[in-house]
């Protein structure tokens, strides 16, 4: 089980969906990055979450960036699936759409 943060994220204008991300490995650790940062589609962030590996939106606050909600993999009734952070309900202005564009 591997740890992974989105730090940015490409938004579809039309549906307010990410579409794109750059993220990269996390070591909870040492609170460090593990690899280089990468931009990808979500479908290879959905992989990674459907292999059990943990996946997190990393949000700058005060020149900290603290480990944000998790991110989870949303299923609509027409079967399309796409990324959103958990419970975004209580994730006000922490949540995909809200991080720094691509």
């Amino acid at each position: 089980m591997a740890y992974y943060g989105i730090t940015h994220a490409r938004i579809d204008d039309a549906t307010g969906r990410a579409t794109h991300v750059r993220y990269a490995l996390i070591n909870p650790q040492t609170n460090s990055w593990g690899s280089p940062f990468a931009d990808v589609d979500i479908d290879q962030i959905i992989m990674l979450l459907m292999s059990d590996d943990h996946v997190y939106a990393l949000h700058s606050i005060d020149g900290l960036t603290p480990l944000g909600p998790k991110v989870g993999v949303v299923v609509g009734e027409n079967g399309y699936e796409w990324i959103e952070v958990a419970e975004p309900e209580k994730h006000e202005g922490r949540l995909l759409r809200d991080l720094p564009a691509m």
